[in-house]
C-alpha cells in the first residue's frame, strides 16, 4: 500500500476522473452527504477534473459541486451510514453521461463480527459492524476504541470466512445519473441534470426524483 500513489488521475471518454482514497486535499477527509456545498466547491477547484471518486467516510453519495461530480461508492466491509449491509457501486461511463449504481446486499455480518473478536479485536469494533455505524455514532462520548485486550472473545470456527451472498429479496440498487448538455467540460458553463431513482429486483422503481442543479450550485 506503501507505493501506491495519494491520488491517481484518468480520462475516459472525455471525462477526467480524480481517485483519492479522502479528497483532493487530504487522504484522510471523510466527505459525506453532508459535507457543506461550500466545501466542495473549494474541493471541486483544487481537483481539476469532471469526477472525484472518494471513500473514507464509509457513506455511499453521489453530489454536484463547483463543475464536478463526487462520488463515494461505501464501504463493503463497516459501513457508516446504520445500514451494515456491504454497499459498493457500478459505474458508466458515456461522452454525455456519467451513471452511478450504488447497491446494498446482504452477507454474514455477524459471522464477520465473531470473526474479529477472535482475531483478538475490541469489542467496540464488532458492533460497529453489526449496526453499520462509526465509532463516534455509536458512542458519541467515547474518544478511544477500547485496548484490544477488553475485547470479549467468543468462540469461533477460525476456517469460517465472512462471504458476500446476493439476497435478491433484500438487495437494493439506487441509480443516479448526471448529463450535462453537451460534454462534461459543460457542467461548468451549464446546468446539469442528475436523476435518482431506488430500483428493486424485481424492476419497477420504488422512488424517482429529478432535479436540476446549475453549477453556480444555485
Amino acid at each position: 500500500m506503501t507505493v501506491l500513489p495519494e491520488t491517481r488521475k484518468e480520462t475516459v471518454k472525455g471525462w477526467k476522473i480524480l481517485l483519492t482514497h479522502g479528497s483532493p486535499e487530504a487522504v484522510d477527509e471523510a466527505l459525506t452527504d453532508d459535507t457543506p456545498q461550500e466545501r466542495l466547491r473549494d474541493l471541486a477547484k483544487k481537483a481539476h477534473a469532471n469526477v472525484v471518486l472518494c471513500g473514507h467516510s464509509h457513506q455511499s453519495f453521489m453530489r454536484f459541486a463547483g463543475g464536478a461530480i463526487f462520488v463515494n461508492p461505501g464501504s463493503v466491509g463497516r459501513p457508516f451510514d446504520g445500514d451494515p449491509r456491504a454497499s459498493y457501486a457500478i459505474i458508466s461511463i458515456k461522452k454525455r453521461k456519467f451513471e452511478v449504481d450504488f447497491f446494498r446486499i446482504e452477507y454474514d455480518v455477524d459471522l464477520a463480527a465473531r470473526n474479529q473478536l477472535s482475531a483478538g479485536l475490541p469489542s467496540t469494533y464488532a458492533e460497529m459492524t453489526r449496526k453499520g455505524l462509526s465509532l463516534e455514532n455509536l458512542n458519541p462520548t467515547k474518544k478511544e476504541v477500547a485496548s484490544s485486550e477488553e475485547a470479549e472473545i467468543e468462540p469461533v470456527n477460525k476456517d469460517l470466512k465472512p462471504v458476500i451472498t446476493e439476497n435478491k429479496a433484500r438487495q437494493n440498487r439506487i441509480k443516479q445519473v448526471a448529463s450535462p448538455k453537451s460534454s462534461p467540460e459543460a457542467m461548468v458553463d451549464e446546468s446539469i441534470e442528475i436523476t435518482r431513482e431506488t430500483i428493486h429486483p424485481s424492476g419497477p422503481v420504488k422512488k424517482a426524483r429529478t432535479r436540476r442543479e446549475k453549477t453556480q450550485d444555485g
